[in-house]
């Protein structure tokens, strides 16, 4: 296997590492012909030290994942965001390196392009599903505070009996019958509740929703259980993205790495600091910045093929 490069990644290299991080190494090798022909490609090889794999690591492991130079194009040409962060490795990181390292490195501009922001949206919809569905969930429970009363259910009320007492929010909310100027039902989450129906009725279902969600989201609704490795993701590649389309570079360790690892570590409250409303405003910008970049629709395929030809 002949090694093109091979460097410290992730925390280290973002410079968001603490003293219990572990290690993690990344890099690319260039296939033997004859695998090639005979299509025997490895996409990726990967080693760990630990004795027992599915342990949790220490801050003495070293987990390496090797990607084959034709994986490594076509992450490239997906947008994936590990294509930067290798190509703009510092020295001072990289373990082994090789002349075809050195080409590629050189031409790291040529990876660019106005659709690297495709895995921040993906981050973007996992971080931001959970914390709605906690906003959801919310509500919900303020509705089922309301319809447990052991009278209401006793007596059979009916829900019109308690519209004054109903919330009304971002996710509750009176609808007006089409042809009346009257409210007809509550909607709660979506869901329609009739002003006929029993409270007890209305309670079953408003709790059939309610049970529905998932743990983390029930979590996520009295800012418990914020999945703060993932949002410090999001932002982590945000201003990586921001900073190669406002300055053609990427320089490691990151600027802004104290602030990173402040949410990665859940150092604030994911409403009272607005977490949600900055990381919109950064993927807004970044996106904004992306689609007023000089920067191709997308990478030219032609030359990241030529690139691979001329290897061998």
């Amino acid at each position: 296997m002949k090694i093109i490069v091979k460097s410290i990644f992730g925390s280290q290299l973002y410079g968001t590492n603490s003293e219990n991080s572990d290690t993690d190494v990344k890099g690319i090798y260039l296939p033997s012909l004859e695998d090639c022909l005979l299509n025997q490609i490895s996409n990726t090889i990967n080693t760990t030290s630990k004795e027992i794999k599915s342990a949790k690591n220490t801050k003495d492991d070293i987990d390496t994942e090797i990607f084959s130079l034709q994986y490594f194009m076509k992450l490239a040409l997906n947008g994936e965001m590990i294509v930067s962060d290798l190509l703009h490795a510092p020295e001072n990181m990289l373990i082994e390196t090789s002349s075809i390292w050195i080409k590629l490195r050189n031409m790291r501009s040529e990876f660019y392009s106005k659709n690297l922001f495709g895995y921040l949206g993906y981050i973007r919809k996992q971080t931001a599903r959970y914390c709605v569905k906690g906003e959801r969930l919310k509500a919900m429970k303020e509705v089922l505070n309301i319809l447990s009363n052991d009278k209401l259910i006793k007596q059979n009320y009916k829900l019109n009996k308690l519209w004054d007492k109903l919330p009304i929010n971002e996710y509750c909310q009176f609808v007006k019958n089409d042809n009346e100027k009257r409210f007809e039902q509550y909607q709660c989450c979506g869901k329609l509740l009739q002003p006929t129906m029993s409270c007890e009725y209305a309670y079953n279902i408003v709790k059939e929703m309610y049970n529905s969600y998932g743990e983390r989201a029930k979590q996520a609704e009295t800012n418990e259980g914020i999945d703060w490795k993932a949002v410090s993701h999001a932002f982590r590649v945000g201003l990586q993205l921001k900073e190669i389309y406002e300055t053609g570079d990427l320089i490691y360790p990151l600027k802004e790495r104290e602030f990173i690892k402040d949410i990665k570590y859940g150092k604030f409250h994911y409403k009272n600091d607005k977490i949600g409303e900055k990381l919109d405003d950064l993927l807004l910008e970044v996106e904004k910045l992306s689609k007023n970049s000089k920067y191709p629709d997308k990478i030219n395929k032609e030359k990241l093929d030529k690139f691979i030809l001329d290897c061998y």
